[in-house]
């Protein structure tokens, strides 16, 4: 979800499932960056071209940003923290 999101958005959102909605377990995915250079459309690709309108590096053209896994988890990390959570990565795929 978080990597279809806008800035403002993706502010409000730890604030709003974490702070507000207060789940007991709370699951996000989102897909690694450095995992794009496997899907063929993308492999000829240098950092500046386009593909569908959005740099190559993307997998689809509704996505806002993605992140590498250390982004991710410096992210969540601090969301957790921000809320009382404690977080765990596992990686799929």
């Amino acid at each position: 979800v978080v990597e279809h999101l806008d800035p403002k958005p993706l502010e409000d959102f730890p604030r709003l499932v974490l702070g507000e909605m207060k789940p007991e377990v709370f699951i996000v995915t989102t897909p690694d960056r450095r995992f794009n250079r496997i899907f063929d459309i993308l492999a000829n690709y240098q950092p500046d071209d386009i593909v569908a309108g959005v740099n190559y590096d993307m997998r689809h053209d509704d996505h806002r940003f993605e992140w590498t896994a250390k982004e991710f988890q410096s992210w969540a990390t601090t969301q957790a923290s921000l809320y009382g959570y404690t977080v765990l990565f596992d990686g799929v795929g």
